[in-house]
């Protein structure tokens, strides 16, 4: 199965398209949105994968420029964190693997499936496969446990390694977050990650479905179209009417609908 540059159900898109099947359609063709931002995250990203790959610190990069971004002190600290915990795993690994393409191909999806792991380290001695992914942002938190983006690149690096895996560590590392530890883990048995391989495809069937229905929810956060979205701008506007309902029982005590029904029931009298 050949492969484009850019998978279509990306691990990073996962949680969208796996609840709304109907945004692949919607958005297929869309360029991508680059902002100061993802270009940031993009730099950090490649930061690391140099470090890594050169097997020095990240204050080594201090004032240069990757991807027409400056190395400050402030994101060498941030990647940092990444890097010592990476190689406090590499000291314990039998192997590991740094910004690897891994593939779904073996789960015969119906079309391309694959993504880039940030970094993934195999312990041999307790059949378990360690998928650590870096996050730059700060502005939304990034949780461990069920997180879809995970899942994928530790099912592909399963794939890819072709040695038993007993289970799964799955670890977000986001220094930039206030209010949270940055590194945050998960355990992922074999079993369940391979039962969850068959609802990932599942999921990825019924994007190809012409008429797969557009779900709103948090996963449209950075949906390309949430704006022209009818099923998202319904959804915003029942929020918004449910914010205004509970505000206005908290100011007088009953809701502004009651307030209505009870206005006509004493105008009978």
């Amino acid at each position: 199965m050949s492969s484009p540059l850019h998978s279509e159900l990306s691990a990073s898109s996962a949680a969208r398209w796996m609840a709304c099947s109907a945004s692949v359609r919607l958005t297929r063709g869309l360029p991508s949105v680059d902002n100061r931002y993802t270009s940031e995250g993009t730099a950090a990203h490649e930061l690391a994968a140099r470090c890594l790959q050169q097997g020095c610190d990240a204050a080594h990069f201090v004032g240069e420029m990757i991807n027409e971004i400056r190395v400050t002190s402030s994101m060498a600290a941030d990647v940092q964190l990444y890097l010592d915990h990476c190689r406090r795993l590499i000291d314990l690994a039998d192997f590991h693997l740094v910004e690897h393409q891994v593939s779904l191909e073996a789960l015969k999806p119906p079309v391309p499936m694959f993504g880039t792991v940030d970094f993934a380290a195999y312990l041999g001695k307790y059949r378990e496969l360690h998928i650590v992914d870096y996050k730059h942002g700060k502005g939304v938190w990034v949780g461990a446990k069920g997180n879809t983006q995970a899942r994928y690149y530790g099912l592909g690096a399963s794939l890819a390694i072709e040695t038993p895996v007993s289970k799964v560590v799955a670890t977000i590392i986001q220094p930039r977050f206030a209010n949270a530890e940055p590194i945050r883990s998960v355990v992922i048995d074999a079993i369940e990650l391979a039962e969850w391989s068959f609802e990932l495809i599942e999921r990825a069937k019924a994007t190809r479905e012409p008429d797969a229905p557009t779900v709103p929810g948090d996963h449209c956060r950075f949906c390309p179209i949430k704006n022209s979205c009818a099923a998202h701008q319904m959804r915003r506007a029942t929020d918004a009417f449910h914010e205004f309902t509970l505000a206005d029982v908290a100011a007088t005590g009953t809701s502004a609908s009651a307030s209505f029904v009870a206005g006509k029931h004493e105008g009978r009298h």
